[in-house]
């Protein structure tokens, strides 16, 4: 009986959500207002629902992404809520609620790789790029970027040689910090549009040697594990896991981050 209850009230919300597509382009705040409603009162499919909608209407966010992540975990959809956390980490790298959620998600995956230590200088590089988005990052070159051309005119129209020094250094410095930011602006914008990492949709995945079925097993990986894509050859995927090793699978078996 209750199955048959929550079955209406799917259609119902469904139907709702059909019903006024209009007003979720113009407004869904509305409908995330709803979405939020319903998953504190421990209506998480609901919810999942109304999310969804907003996420097909093509609105994206870190907290639309962070809030589907959630809604799949509560359903058990771990795939889905590991796919819609790391979307979410891309927009807020910083985020830490999204990373421990991340994390309790991948806990509940059938693989437990050890990651290859990634080199100290590669890991100050990677913290130094997440500290601010590829939108932040693009204020401070901006801002930097006019500071240095400031600083650059004192220098040249200046008569007084103490100032010219402490403008020449400081124009070099803000130069510096310009170069850098438009790196790193540069880099969380190839971060977030190259498909580049991709989640484990199916039960198992067998990976192979070459792209081709007929071709030498290597090792098995299962749903919700994490690949970096490598290259793409057809209908195929060469990928690397955390642990280093490298084979090919079928891209119907992975949804791209």
């Amino acid at each position: 009986m209750s199955k048959n209850i929550f079955g209406m009230k799917k259609y119902l919300i469904i139907a709702l959500v059909l019903i006024s597509g209009a007003g979720i382009s113009q407004n869904p705040r509305a409908v995330i207002d709803s979405a939020n409603a319903a998953y504190t009162d421990g209506e998480y499919r609901e919810a999942l629902l109304l999310y969804d909608s907003v996420y097909q209407m093509g609105y994206e966010s870190s907290a639309l992404y962070y809030n589907l992540g959630n809604s799949y975990f509560k359903t058990d959809d771990i795939a889905n809520a590991i796919l819609f956390y790391e979307r979410a980490l891309k927009l807020a790298p910083r985020d830490e609620d999204i990373k421990g959620n991340l994390e309790m998600a991948r806990q509940l995956t059938l693989d437990k790789i050890d990651k290859v230590p990634v080199l100290f200088y590669e890991r100050w590089w990677n913290n130094l790029r997440n500290l601010f988005t590829m939108d932040g990052w693009a204020y401070i070159f901006v801002i930097s970027f006019v500071a240095f051309l400031i600083l650059l005119a004192v220098f040249l129209l200046s008569k007084a040689i103490g100032l010219k020094k402490i403008s020449f250094y400081s124009a070099m410095v803000v130069f510096l910090v310009a170069a850098l930011s438009l790196i790193f602006a540069i880099k969380q914008e190839n971060h977030l549009i190259k498909a580049s990492d991709a989640i484990v949709f199916k039960p198992s995945v067998t990976v192979k040697a070459s792209p081709d079925e007929e071709s030498v097993n290597l090792f098995v990986i299962h749903e919700g594990t994490k690949v970096y894509i490598l290259d793409k050859l057809g209908d195929w995927y060469e990928v690397r896991i955390d642990n280093g090793s490298v084979g090919w699978i079928p891209k119907e078996t992975v949804e791209v981050i």
